[in-house]
């Protein structure tokens, strides 16, 4: 059975839905006004975000808004949905992760479920591929390194992840079940993982990065995940977590296709003969469980 389990990738959203964490790094609303929580609730152009590089306050450069309308004010049959496509592949994918910093190079950072401890901040950008028919995505990224920029892509199948990396002069493959620390099983994002206890803010005109262009947005929130619409086209163009990540889809390049060859498990670079350090991966390229 599918796990009852709203999950946003690399991604990365996770399963807090409140302050609970204490907001520790004292964020304000700009940065981060969860859905549960707050008093008063967010209300337009709050927890909208932007490209941060660190957890310090004001190392953010906080995008544009302008509040357009609140939710009363909107005929509810001319909203735009925060819902993905079954199957989609958009090439204009640009996303800053923030994860959990386990080592000084951020090798292997993923999204944790709390605000809590230093971040690693990885500009990356690529393609996102998505099937939820068959549980599965994969995203190829190019990602802004301290030496050189690295090539990678993650393969996320049902409870599973592999992450291939190249680093010029040599190939790593993490093998990992991502719900692993937290006693769960985390499939990709599901399409409508905003259909539940979720809040219609309302709409602005937001500037969205990467693209550099202002665009008419629904804007929704669910915990501490914000939720762009674009009006015109009715597709997600951008989403924010403030300790999970600024992601932006190019509305200009959706198809609503994925080539089924490209979500091949395991990656050949992570079976036994392929690439040279191989993480938690049996010969077969399958997850092994660590030891300890």
């Amino acid at each position: 059975m599918l796990p009852q389990l709203y999950f946003i990738l690399v991604s990365i959203l996770t399963l807090v839905y409140s302050q609970t964490d204490g907001n520790p790094h004292k964020w304000d609303r700009k940065r981060r006004c969860d859905g549960d929580g707050y008093n008063p609730p967010c209300g337009l152009c709050e927890g909208y975000g932007g490209m941060p590089w660190s957890d310090e306050v004001n190392d953010i450069k906080l995008t544009q808004c302008t509040p357009v309308a609140d939710a009363g004010q909107i005929d509810p049959t001319t909203l735009a949905l925060p819902y993905f496509k079954e199957k989609f592949t958009n090439t204009g994918f640009y996303e800053i992760l923030i994860g959990i910093k386990e080592n000084p190079f951020c090798i292997g950072s993923f999204p944790g479920p709390d605000s809590h401890g230093p971040h690693c901040y990885q500009p990356q950008q690529g393609t996102f591929y998505y099937d939820w028919t068959k549980y599965q995505l994969r995203i190829d990224y190019t990602q802004q390194a301290f030496l050189k920029n690295t090539t990678l892509s993650t393969f996320h199948t049902k409870g599973y992840m592999w992450i291939v990396i190249d680093y010029n002069l040599l190939h790593q493959c993490v093998c990992t079940d991502v719900g692993r620390r937290y006693n769960l099983t985390i499939y990709p994002v599901n399409p409508k993982f905003m259909e539940k206890d979720s809040r219609f803010i309302g709409r602005e005109r937001l500037m969205i990065e990467y693209i550099w262009k202002e665009k008419l947005v629904d804007h929704w929130v669910k915990g501490p995940h914000h939720i762009w619409v674009d009006v015109e086209t009715g597709n997600i163009i951008r989403m924010w977590q403030p300790f999970n990540g600024l992601e932006v889809f190019d509305p200009e390049k959706w198809t609503y296709e994925a080539d089924n060859d490209l979500f091949a498990v395991p990656p050949s670079l992570c079976k036994k003969g392929g690439a040279l350090w191989r993480i938690n991966c049996d010969d077969n390229g399958n997850y092994i469980r660590p030891k300890n």
